[in-house]
């Protein structure tokens, strides 16, 4: 559902701005506030950050690898680092970046903010549905 969340913000900025290139894109969170949440909740679960729902799934993905082998273990641990760099540069710099000279953007239509709440009430709240589902959860802490 993160990865969802994320499109469904990348969606709503581009039809606001009306360009894909982040070089027009910058300070929007004066502008965006809901869509600017939105991001950042995905942000966050893409991360791995453990409130949120995508925290089981890497945890799930990088417990395999250090089962497999500790060096494809570790490389994903660096993978998972580096994604979460970069989508917190890629917020960084949409939200709260250099503005450029435009006309005052809006937030996106009533609609298209519901799907957004939606999408991101089940990024934070797939943590607490999912908490006693996965092995390596259930081995660490509940064992």
């Amino acid at each position: 559902m993160f990865k969802a969340l994320l499109f469904l913000c990348s969606g709503a900025i581009i039809v606001i701005i009306g360009s894909n290139f982040k070089d027009y894109m910058g300070g929007l969170h004066k502008y965006m506030p809901w869509t600017n949440a939105c991001f950042l909740i995905g942000c966050l679960a893409i991360s791995g950050i453990p409130p949120f729902a995508g925290f089981f799934s890497k945890d799930e993905i990088v417990s395999a690898c250090f089962h497999f082998s500790p060096y494809l273990g570790w490389f994903m641990t660096l993978v998972s680092g580096m994604t979460a760099f970069y989508m917190f540069r890629l917020y960084y710099v949409i939200f709260w970046g250099k503005k450029l000279l435009r006309a005052g953007p809006r937030e996106s239509s009533s609609s298209s903010r519901s799907t957004l709440y939606y999408v991101g009430s089940t990024c934070i709240l797939g943590y607490y549905i999912c908490i006693c589902r996965y092995d390596s959860f259930r081995k660490l802490y509940l064992c």
